[in-house]
């Protein structure tokens, strides 16, 4: 399963339980975004990521003072966070792909 859309970190934990048992791995596309020093300065897989809950929404109290970039990073990092919570044994893994923003 290849997810290009996950935007709140609980759709991933819905999507994640539903299919736990019908596919093999699954793939999340995040961004760049989820790095907080992108774009001032480079970053690869080992750069932190926005500090984030599988719980948080748009609404989530915790984004209200941060940038729009800033929120969305953080709820893609969300994301990742709750792809890795989701991980299912009979996966063959799970994967995080970063695309520009």
């Amino acid at each position: 399963m290849i997810d290009t859309s996950a935007y709140e970190p609980v759709d991933v934990a819905q999507v994640t339980d539903a299919l736990a048992d019908l596919v093999e791995q699954y793939v999340l596309t995040s961004t760049v975004s989820a790095y907080p020093d992108w774009p001032a300065s480079p970053v690869d897989q080992s750069s932190p990521l926005w500090p984030s809950s599988p719980t948080y929404t748009e609404q989530s109290p915790e984004l209200a003072h941060l940038s729009v970039g800033g929120q969305y990073g953080t709820l893609k990092a969300g994301c990742e966070v709750a792809t890795t919570a989701a991980e299912n044994p009979s996966w063959h893994g799970h994967h995080e792909v970063r695309l520009p923003y």
